[in-house]
């Protein structure tokens, strides 16, 4: 089963399995494009211990026919949050994540110095 591809960055395709392949948009011979699955991937580790996105189950690498590589995930049904009222639970999603640590130094997660500077 195949979703529709509304993202710029990516497309999702159901596997059988119920897993979701998120296959990351490049062109044949991108030389960044396996920089930026791994930063992809690499939020999604950082995430889990949230419990609030789906878990990483591979990476596939770019390669031909595949040029921007993908991530294996988690399928999660849902739909478009019901507003106003679902803001509180969207309130506690944000709140769960935003109570992870900063990525580590050196981590491929681009992070702000300073939100006021820059």
């Amino acid at each position: 089963m195949e979703l529709p591809a509304t993202g710029t960055a990516h497309g999702h395709v159901r596997l059988k399995d119920g897993r979701l392949a998120r296959i990351a948009y490049a062109h044949e011979g991108d030389p960044t494009a396996a920089a930026r699955l791994h930063v992809q991937a690499e939020a999604f580790r950082y995430l889990q211990p949230a419990a609030r996105t789906p878990r990483l189950h591979e990476v596939i690498e770019p390669r031909a026919g595949l040029p921007g590589g993908a991530l294996i995930v988690d399928f999660i049904e849902g739909r478009a949050p019901r507003l106003p009222d679902e803001l509180e639970a969207m309130a506690d999603t944000l709140a769960c994540i935003h109570t992870l640590p900063l990525p580590a130094v050196g981590s491929p997660i681009p992070r702000q110095g300073s939100p006021f500077l820059e």
